[in-house]
């Protein structure tokens, strides 16, 4: 789902990059594709927050997971609001809130930036228990104790 999202938001910054487009094309090439991609991202962040949480919410500040899992939703979030202010009327060709949607975009960076960084940390966390994998004869130890 993030992948589609990113390929949408791809074609909106490279449309945009264009000096001289119509109204009807930014609205239609530019603001549509990133408002589907932000979708995208959205749904993405839910699905990870609910995997990670094992339900709609859960307090674990002591797992770099949900840490980054957080910042990622955040991000999404910030991405969806930089979207909707974004809005280019197809007639005029005037964005809506120019301020806010590069406020937002900024927010969004910096969110999935941090959680990319996190993920330095989290890949050498030393793991405690044993993970249990079930195969055609019973479980399985995939562990390394």
């Amino acid at each position: 789902m993030q992948f589609i999202g990113t390929l949408f938001f791809n074609v909106s910054t490279g449309t945009a990059i264009a000096s001289s487009l119509s109204a009807q094309t930014a609205h239609q090439h530019v603001w549509r594709p990133d408002a589907i991609g932000s979708v995208c991202f959205l749904v993405s962040s839910f699905l990870a927050w609910y995997e990670i949480c094992h339900g709609w919410a859960a307090w674990r500040p002591n797992e770099w997971s949900w840490w980054i899992t957080l910042l990622n939703l955040v991000g999404s979030v910030a991405f969806g609001v930089s979207a909707a202010a974004a809005y280019v009327n197809p007639v005029t060709g005037q964005v809506h809130n120019a301020a806010r949607a590069s406020t937002q975009t900024l927010i969004g960076a910096v969110c999935f930036f941090i959680g990319a960084l996190l993920l330095l940390p989290e890949r050498t966390e030393e793991t405690h228990g044993q993970v249990m994998a079930t195969g055609d004869k019973g479980a399985v130890d995939v562990g390394g104790s």
